[in-house]
């Protein structure tokens, strides 16, 4: 409650002519109002490193799928924007199966 009531203080102090809560005007940003991407689960259940592993192979896959989509699924430009080697950046890829693997068109 303290912490809620210091910062309710401080936006009276900064926000000009305000006297009082009352006085204050309250704005919502519609992009900060939208639910954001589901967050990465943790999983308390599975024992230390196996909950690790979860949560860093989800981190890792939405990364990389990301990269490739603002990069139309251009490697090189990826992996320059993530300011990592290419063909670590594929081999990351292909981890996830975002990339194809050598031999998967093969029958």
């Amino acid at each position: 409650m303290r912490e809620l009531r210091n910062v309710i203080d401080r936006a009276v102090a900064l926000a000009p002519g305000a006297r009082g809560f009352a006085d204050l005007t309250i704005r919502i940003d519609a992009a900060a109002a939208q639910p954001a991407d589901e967050g990465v689960a943790v999983r308390a259940d599975l024992p230390y490193a196996e909950a690790r592993e979860a949560v860093i192979h989800t981190f890792e896959r939405r990364y990389l799928a990301d990269l490739l989509a603002r990069n139309d699924g251009n490697i090189t430009a990826a992996a320059r924007d993530a300011q990592v080697d290419r063909k670590h950046f594929r081999t990351l890829a292909r981890r996830h199966g975002l990339v194809a693997t050598p031999g998967d068109d093969e029958d």
